[in-house]
């Protein structure tokens, strides 16, 4: 049976830097074309009620190191909390349709809850297989869900030392990992410009600024865009969710400034 996203999701777009994996994606989902709820958090930290280790921090009260992943400018709540989880080292987020993703997230958390008794506690590594497997199920009983999963966390070697982790799953079940990921349009206006500028190992604040340009970008070619981002850090010390805020954008570009009905050299379609 044919049928098509309702309530949908933007893209998600990670990449690996020098301290551990970053995340960013928009606030909003949509009903269509519609922009219908905006504020929504679309990162979750598996494996996070099972250790209840979720701790709330004062923004203002951040490291310097961190205060660059959230600037502070107009729209932004003071008041806001940074969401740190110093025992969990996964982090899943979606693009497409949401229910099924929070279909997904209870698979999820009955498998981590499952480990956690069991005291065999997985890695970003084992999920990413888990929800493959769970989505080329689902795709073979003609009951797909329409999502691209973002898997990202540290995950341990075989010296019991963590190294960073990146990966996709799309609707059909296929994975792919890799050192930068896109979900959604992501996959061709925002991995195209990291593959221009990434560098192994590049600082935190290098990644930012390479994801919001991204994000940008594709805000302004889409029309279910949105400017109201959210970053995530997987590192050592733990998951850190931080505030949203929207990303300086611009439209006073010459060509929309100017009129073009006298321009000689304008074809048209």
């Amino acid at each position: 049976m044919h049928r098509n996203v309702i309530v949908g999701s933007g893209p998600v777009i990670g990449i690996k830097y020098n301290e551990g994996v970053m995340l960013v994606a928009s606030t909003l989902a949509c009903y269509g074309s519609s922009k219908m709820f905006g504020g929504i958090s679309r990162f979750h930290v598996i494996g996070a009620k099972s250790s209840d280790n979720k701790n709330g921090i004062d923004a203002n009260m951040i490291s310097n190191d961190d205060i660059a992943l959230i600037e502070k400018i107009s729209s932004v709540d003071l008041n806001d909390k940074v969401e740190f989880y110093p025992n969990a080292y996964t982090v899943i987020s979606s693009t497409g349709e949401y229910s099924d993703f929070q279909y997904l997230i209870e698979q999820v958390e009955e498998k981590s809850l499952n480990d956690f008794y069991n005291n065999t506690l997985k890695g970003p590594k084992e999920y990413s297989n888990f929800i493959s497997n769970l989505h080329y199920e689902k795709r073979n009983k003609m009951k797909p869900l329409y999502n691209q999963i973002v898997i990202a966390g540290l995950q341990k070697n075989i010296s019991s030392e963590f190294e960073s982790y990146l990966s996709i799953v799309d609707q059909f079940g296929t994975l792919f990992f890799d050192d930068y990921v896109g979900s959604g349009s992501s996959g061709y206006y925002g991995v195209s410009l990291i593959r221009q500028k990434y560098v192994p190992g590049i600082s935190k604040d290098q990644a930012k600024s390479l994801l919001e340009e991204c994000m940008r970008n594709i805000f302004y070619l889409e029309c279910t865009g949105s400017r109201m981002l959210q970053f995530v850090t997987i590192t050592l010390k733990g998951t850190t969710i931080y505030p949203a805020y929207p990303v300086e954008t611009t439209w006073k570009y010459e060509n929309y400034m100017k009129p073009q009905y006298d321009r000689h050299d304008y074809v048209g379609f």
